[in-house]
């Protein structure tokens, strides 16, 4: 949700808080974050699965829209 400070925690089968973290996140409106994963690169899922193969096309098709159509505040690129 927009304009609100969000935190979170794990919680373990019991409920009982397990990980706390200690960062508040606060997003503006139309703000867009990704995570990029807490403990690097992962081959499986929790289930042993392998990962998604799928690409991000959403995301990746609204990020080249926000660059053409948001004059020079993306003039050198998304990074």
């Amino acid at each position: 949700p927009a304009e609100r400070a969000l935190s979170w925690q794990s919680l373990s089968p019991q409920g009982t808080p397990v990980v706390r973290e200690r960062v508040w996140l606060s997003l503006v409106p139309g703000e867009i974050r990704v995570c990029g994963g807490c403990h690097g690169v992962n081959d499986v899922d929790q289930l042993g699965l392998p990962g998604a193969s799928n690409p991000p096309a959403a995301l990746r098709t609204l990020l080249q829209h926000w660059q053409q159509h948001a004059g020079e505040g993306f003039a050198d690129g998304f990074e």
